[in-house]
């Protein structure tokens, strides 16, 4: 029996910006927060992948994320644009700023965002850290991308950590970018696999059906009014 294909749950562009703003403006640890959901709006990474990079996977001379050992155990390299390189940089940056003034004792509770504020113990360069020093879980990175969706409004059933993968596939495609090119920033094996990534713009389909031939076609009104008339 052939299942039907249900459409791809995504957040719309508003909602991608909702959340990024609202982290800003709302979180607990804004910095972080902001750069961990940055990542994934902006580079497509699956939940493995980003739990997975390491510091030195952040290549800010060249501008590109190093994805080690993804799926299929394959490397890539996908590129930074400047938003999200900046992002990363103030994570970065507010730790060292953190670990310099606590060494002066002085207030330093603004700095609370910065990767430097969050190792404890040896560190074994894990980019992203929860507030115990230890590297996001699944479950972990699920419930603060929740947490946030639900308290800024653009939850909804079946929203889940892949949505903002699907998300930045389907807002790149919108934009026009090859499927070539998607395969080889998303890590697919075959560019058939996408269409099960991708959400339908519908205003790409309405205009597509434009193009019927009937599309102009308008019911003789005076036909119809003699007909009526003739019952």
């Amino acid at each position: 029996m052939k299942v039907p294909r249900t459409v791809p749950i995504t957040l719309g562009e508003q909602q991608a910006k909702t959340l990024l703003d609202g982290i800003m403006l709302t979180g607990k640890h804004a910095v972080r927060d902001y750069a961990i959901f940055a990542t994934f709006l902006y580079t497509g990474l699956r939940v493995s992948e980003l739990i997975n990079l390491k510091t030195y996977d952040i290549n800010f001379e060249d501008s590109y994320i190093h994805v080690r050992d993804g799926k299929g155990g394959k490397d890539r390299l996908i590129p930074m644009i400047p938003q999200l390189a900046n992002a990363l940089q103030l994570y970065l940056q507010t730790g060292v700023v953190y670990d310099e003034l606590a060494k002066s004792q002085s207030k330093i509770s603004r700095y609370r965002c910065g990767r430097t504020y969050f190792v404890q113990g040896t560190d074994d360069q894990t980019l992203f850290l929860t507030q115990f020093g230890t590297p996001y879980s699944r479950k972990g990175i699920d419930c603060l991308f929740k947490g946030y969706a639900q308290r800024l409004g653009i939850y909804k059933e079946g929203l889940s950590l892949h949505a903002l993968r699907r998300s930045c596939l389907t807002f790149l495609h919108k934009q026009g970018v090859d499927l070539f090119v998607l395969k080889e920033i998303s890590g697919h094996a075959r560019v058939q696999t996408l269409e099960h990534y991708l959400a339908i713009d519908n205003s790409k389909v309405l205009e597509a059906m434009r193009s019927h031939p009937l599309h102009n076609h308008q019911i003789d009104r005076g036909l119809v009014e003699m007909v009526r008339s003739s019952r």
